[in-house]
């Protein structure tokens, strides 16, 4: 089977160092977007880590999920903040008139709590 997807949502990059008593240390950064309807970009970074775990156990391994600002943008906003962001939801109404929840993210800052707000649905499907 060949990368399809996974060669196109993927950028992984690796680089050897020499570390003390000359041991070769794999460095690993994954950087993928979300795969849609089916995993998050966390959720992919996630899975390919333990993957790459079973077969480089001391490796150094880097999750960095990514988005291209549609369909796991918060999540990947959310990852990267940690703890210092939640995911909140809130009834909003959509383009077609009618109720839906939409999430939106806080962030914690010096200043106060700021909001990244993303819908996740338009109402139009």
């Amino acid at each position: 089977m060949g990368l399809g997807r996974v060669g196109a949502a993927l950028h992984c990059v690796a680089s050897r160092t020499l570390a003390l008593a000359w041991s070769l240390v794999i460095r690993i950064v994954l950087a993928p977007d979300s795969y849609k309807g089916s995993l998050g970009a966390p959720q992919v970074c996630a899975a390919l880590r333990e993957g790459l775990q079973r077969v480089w156990a001391d490796a150094d391994i880097r999750t960095r999920p990514m988005a291209d600002g549609g369909e796991g943008t918060l999540d990947a906003v959310l990852s990267a903040v940690g703890h210092a962001g939640s995911r909140r939801q809130l009834k909003v109404r959509g383009a077609d008139g009618r109720p839906m929840d939409a999430a939106y993210g806080m962030l914690d800052s010096p200043a106060g709590a700021t909001a990244a707000s993303r819908a996740l649905q338009n109402g139009v499907d």
